[in-house]
């Protein structure tokens, strides 16, 4: 495995990591751009992602 993709696996694994904090400053940061904005358009993704990995099983 290269060491970027080790270091990134890590990281999810951190127990100390969380993910809702990492989520809720993005959602902080889009709050503050679209602030700057009159208009905004609201475009919907739904695709879904499923992540498997055999490091997952480890």
């Amino acid at each position: 495995i290269p060491a970027d993709m080790e270091g990134a696996y890590r990281f999810i694994r951190n127990e100390n990591i969380d993910a809702n904090a990492i989520a809720e400053s993005g959602f902080q940061a889009t709050v503050e751009q679209a602030q700057n904005h009159h208009l905004l358009l609201a475009l919907e993704d739904t695709t879904t992602l499923i992540y498997k990995h055999p490091l997952h099983s480890r």
